[in-house]
């Protein structure tokens, strides 16, 4: 059996921990399963001061400098971050480049503008799929429609466009599957305008279209409901207001 890699990121002090690494378990003839990792990377960031430095993984202490990114592959083989001429908020997308390093030497594996303003969203498992998302227009609106792009990290192609001006995604979050192959969005309660809480709706997008890519997909491929509920209720003694803001997470298959 085999566990894909693992990846999980915190904030401790104002320090980022970025963790990489793959788990392969094998099963010995005449006995149980056991596990052992074969490939395992732990880097601490400082987003303060823009540093990074890989840490021993049973001893935890420094060795050597580590290439800084905005976000990860699980596989830990890529790297991503954004380089903006006048900061992140800067709208002009000539100004601003989507850099991909490789994990392992730190190297500046592409370079590429972004088709419009916005942010890193996602990546794929393996890295060669990015969400991005635009920033939100026109400014005021809430909850702005579901709007984000998947590109190619070798060079920046729009693999595909996903747009539905009928829903939303709940804190404008939506993952993308490891794959790169569907986009799932926890449907935002305040299009439906209801006074208290209901049940949670996660709409899925198929991203991948064979012909014409750059056209805007559109219509979830599928909507599920489920026995769980999101959104603001009375709490228990009807003194106040208790708010129910559950997250959305992919497992790696």
């Amino acid at each position: 059996m085999k566990w894909k890699a693992l990846i999980s990121r915190g904030l401790i002090g104002g320090w980022g921990v970025i963790v990489l690494g793959l788990l392969v378990s094998c099963t010995p003839a005449g006995g149980a399963a056991e596990a052992a990792p074969v490939d395992y990377t732990l880097i601490l960031s400082d987003p303060f001061t823009n540093t990074a430095v890989r840490l021993d993984p049973l001893t935890l202490t420094g060795s050597g400098d580590a290439p800084l990114a905005d976000l990860w592959s699980t596989d830990g083989r890529t790297g991503i971050s954004v380089v903006a001429e006048a900061g992140r908020a800067n709208p002009d997308p000539e100004k601003t480049w989507i850099v991909i390093h490789d994990l392992a030497g730190g190297a500046e594996r592409a370079r590429f503008h972004p088709p419009v303003a916005g942010i890193i969203s996602g990546l794929s498992a393996d890295g060669r799929r990015l969400l991005w998302q635009p920033f939100p227009l026109p400014v005021g609106v809430y909850p702005p429609p579901v709007d984000w792009y998947v590109l190619d990290t070798a060079g920046g192609t729009v693999v595909s466009h996903v747009v539905d001006k009928d829903s939303a995604c709940f804190r404008q979050s939506a993952l993308l599957a490891p794959d790169g192959r569907r986009l799932y969005c926890l449907v935002d309660p305040a299009l439906n305008e209801i006074s208290g809480s209901q049940l949670i709706r996660i709409a899925t997008y198929d991203v991948i279209k064979p012909t014409n890519p750059t056209a805007p997909v559109g219509n979830p491929a599928a909507e599920v409901i489920l026995e769980t509920r999101i959104g603001q209720q009375p709490n228990a003694n009807q003194t106040g207001w208790e708010l129910l803001e559950p997250a959305l997470a992919l497992s790696p298959d």
